[in-house]
């Protein structure tokens, strides 16, 4: 089962993970602009760990312990 998810919209990963409970998580959402536009390389950077940032936090408080599998495309 694949759920779709704005890993930066902290709410919107509480209220899928809570109601998913997963076992695992591939999250393999990533923004490749630095390719694209150099010098916003720090931006993008920011955007991508928040992403992540949110899933643990949400993991934590939900007292859930998934295996995270975390990838990027650069």
């Amino acid at each position: 089962h694949f759920v779709i998810c704005d890993v930066n919209d902290r709410a919107k990963v509480m209220s899928q993970l809570e109601l998913i409970k997963p076992d695992v998580i591939f999250h393999l959402a990533a923004h490749m602009e630095p390719l694209l536009q150099p010098g916003n390389e720090s931006q993008v950077l920011s955007r991508n760990m928040n992403g992540l940032i949110h899933i643990l936090e949400a993991c934590d408080q939900l007292q859930i312990f998934p295996h995270i599998i975390y990838d990027t495309i650069f």
